[in-house]
């Protein structure tokens, strides 16, 4: 309803318009100073219109009249509002233009060089992650590479302790052999010297030499196979010493290896921390947030759907129904409804997705 209506709408004829005590004129509205007055009279407009209706002539100048009361009580309503609010309007509108572009310069300014600084040290700390990342997998590199010498060197040893193990074996089977046939030679010349004697006796003096020759050769033959099975047993001990040698040697690298294993230590990289104490302030860096792109709209307001920014997404406009065209046409890309839609579905091209670092914060002390 426009209370403020035309002479002409709200002239009555009073003569003819039966008496509503909410009825009043233009002077006597202006008499009305104190607001709770007003509204008091709002009120009691209210109460009458709530049993006031026009059904005939001459309810119908009565609402006219009522209605004309609540015309005057607004724009006397208005008159002392504005008269308070006017010379108030004027000093926010002087304030705002003087102190607005300060306050939003130093914020815009704030703004900016916070976004870099908590880029900086979220960049600072991902790099940090990553060299921390990389320590730890060179220590386990290295600990892998020593615990492979380890166990080279403890399988070259066992390989080793066992093959002098079978050569001390085939060394005892050996001497076995010499006592054995040591014994068959003392036999031999044993038999040889009573064949010797047999044939003295005999006087058979061909068989006693044959027997001396014998029994010489077989004394011969022996004190040469003293003097090979001592050679032999001597090379096998030697042979057994090398190789236990180097047995011992492997386990000695396998214990090194071992050893150095379990001292490799993780280097570990100074972390930049996220709140930067400046003794009256304290500067704390958010982690950024994931976040949609589109380049050439700053998302502050609607975009046009036939917005050449969304040409890639639309396609050909031309090749679809004329109702769809229409839609697009007188359609806004509301960006309240992209960042809901955020995180959940699939942004087409040409959106893309950037870190947003707008969440960090400065706090005084004082």
């Amino acid at each position: 309803m426009n209370l403020e209506l035309e002479e002409a709408e709200v002239t009555t004829e009073e003569k003819t318009v039966a008496h509503v005590p909410e009825v009043m004129t233009e002077e006597e509205v202006q008499a009305l100073k104190n607001p709770a007055e007003l509204i008091q009279q709002l009120e009691a407009c209210k109460t009458r219109f709530g049993s006031l209706r026009p059904t005939d002539s001459l309810s119908v100048k009565q609402c006219v009249a009522l209605i004309e009361t609540c015309a005057f009580a607004s724009r006397y309503a208005e008159s002392r509002r504005t008269a308070i609010t006017e010379p108030l309007n004027k000093q926010v509108t002087d304030a705002n233009a003087i102190w607005q572009p300060i306050v939003k310069g130093f914020a815009e300014v704030a703004k900016v060089r916070g976004v870099e600084v908590a880029k900086f040290i979220d960049d600072q700390r991902k790099e940090a992650a990553r060299l921390q990342q990389k320590a730890i997998n060179d220590a386990k590199a290295e600990q892998d590479r020593l615990d492979r010498i380890a166990e080279e060197e403890r399988q070259k040893a066992e390989h080793l302790r066992l093959e002098a193990e079978r050569a001390a074996k085939a060394e005892e089977d050996r001497l076995a052999k010499v006592e054995t046939d040591r014994l068959a030679a003392e036999q031999k010349i044993k038999d040889d010297e009573q064949a010797l004697i047999d044939a003295k006796a005999r006087g058979d003096a061909e068989a006693a030499r044959r027997a001396q020759r014998e029994i010489n050769d077989a004394k011969d033959a022996a004190a040469q196979k003293v003097i090979d099975d001592e050679t032999a047993r001597v090379a096998a001990q030697e042979e057994q010493d090398r190789v236990n040698k180097l047995a011992t040697k492997a386990e000695a690298k396998a214990d090194k290896a071992e050893l150095a294993s379990s001292n490799v230590v993780t280097e570990v990289v100074a972390t930049q921390a996220k709140t930067i104490d400046t003794g009256s302030a304290t500067f704390s860096a958010k982690a950024p947030k994931k976040t949609w792109l589109l380049a050439g709209w700053d998302k502050s307001k609607p975009l046009r759907c036939t917005d050449p920014a969304l040409a890639h997404v639309l396609g050909n406009l031309l090749a679809l129904p004329t109702s769809v065209q229409f839609l697009l046409k007188y359609s806004d890309l509301n960006p309240v409804y992209l960042n809901k839609a955020f995180g959940e579905v699939e942004f087409p091209e040409p959106f893309s997705i950037t870190d947003d670092y707008k969440g960090s914060s400065v706090r005084g002390k004082s």
